[in-house]
């Protein structure tokens, strides 16, 4: 029994021991992923300047507006080294040098329309972006970060609003519209057409003809009709002249003459 509970004691350790050592392995490549990156960004041809909360100024006084989203992630302070490179895809930014920070408590307050924060040294201008994404208000306390030592800059980076949850300035993605489906309308359907019966012919009777088949028997009746008109009706008129030609005529009988009288002497003498 004891062999067995040393044998589940030496597999846990074993399992404890692989996990650290995946999560140091992962670290460490996290770790050097980064350094070469930077690296290579720093070998990289580009410009490099330092953040004054708007843009990256060059030494040479040329500025170039960096993106509030970048500098809110970052959370760049007045002062930092930056390098733009610019490739196909536009202008990047990348963080070069941080400067030492400190974190001071402020209040929110609007002017001329911005945001701004309020401490007891000073004021400093906010990111907008970044406090409409927290949400803020005027009054709300802030946390900001600063460069170590420096309280006179023109600029803070904003860590949170206190009491505020980031993103809770975000408008609501509107819902995609269902689109609702038109009502059906019943279907009329189409009178049936009550096809005749066919009746089936009975023993003996001949089936009904076609319409087809009348129309084609008539035509042919029509053609042999025609084939013989010219024989079959002239000999019939013939045989009606010789039936008229033995018709006798009925003579009238003439009434019967009385027999002459003898004539007398006397009477021819008168």
């Amino acid at each position: 029994m004891e062999e067995r509970h040393a044998g589940k004691d030496k597999i846990q350790l074993l399992n404890q021991a692989l996990n650290s050592a995946s999560s140091s392995l992962n670290l460490a490549k996290q770790i050097l992923s980064e350094i070469e990156h930077r690296g290579a960004t720093t070998e990289m041809p580009g410009l490099v300047g330092k953040y004054d909360g708007m843009f990256m100024v060059t030494e040479a006084g040329k500025k170039y507006p960096v993106p509030d989203n970048y500098s809110a992630k970052t959370k760049l302070v007045y002062g930092d080294k930056l390098k733009m490179v610019e490739g196909p895809e536009g202008r990047r930014f990348k963080l070069l040098e941080e400067m030492e920070r400190e974190e001071q408590e402020a209040q929110l307050a609007v002017k001329d329309g911005h945001f701004e924060a309020l401490s007891k040294d000073s004021s400093y201008r906010l990111i907008q972006g970044a406090v409409r994404y927290w949400g803020g208000e005027e009054g709300d306390k802030v946390k900001i970060l600063l460069p170590k030592g420096q309280r006179n800059v023109p600029f803070a980076g904003l860590v949170e609003i206190i009491g505020r949850k980031p993103g809770a300035g975000e408008p609501e993605a509107p819902k995609p519209a269902v689109a609702q489906k038109p009502k059906e309308e019943p279907k009329q359907e189409a009178p049936k057409r009550e096809e005749p019966k066919r009746e089936e012919p009975k023993p003996g009777a001949k089936a009904p003809e076609k319409p087809a088949e009348k129309i084609e028997k008539k035509a042919e009746v029509k053609e042999a009709k025609k084939e013989e008109k010219p024989v079959e009706k002239a000999p019939a008129k013939e045989e009606k002249k010789e039936e008229k030609a033995p018709v006798k005529e009925v003579k009238k009988e003439e009434p019967a003459r009385k027999p002459a009288k003898p004539i007398d002497d006397k009477e021819e003498l008168r």
